[in-house]
C-alpha cells in the first residue's frame, strides 16, 4: 500500500479558477488508482487555508 498526502494553500486573494486546485489534484489520482482514504483536513495559517487530503493506493497481492 502506497499513502500520500495531498495538499492545497488558498489565500484571500485566490481567484475562481484557482478555487477547486485540490479537487483537480484528487480527481487526476483516483484516475491513476489512487483512492481517497480518511478525511479530507483543513486549517488555517497567517490568512491561508490549507486543505489536505489522504489518499492510497493498494497494491495487488
Amino acid at each position: 500500500m502506497e499513502y500520500k498526502v495531498l495538499s492545497a494553500l488558498y489565500a484571500e486573494t485566490d481567484a475562481d479558477e484557482t478555487h477547486d486546485r485540490l479537487s483537480k489534484q484528487v480527481n487526476d489520482y483516483i484516475k491513476t488508482g489512487w483512492q481517497p482514504f480518511g478525511q479530507l483536513g483543513s486549517s488555517t495559517l497567517a490568512g491561508t487555508l490549507i486543505l489536505t487530503q489522504p489518499m492510497v493506493r493498494y497494491q495487488e497481492p
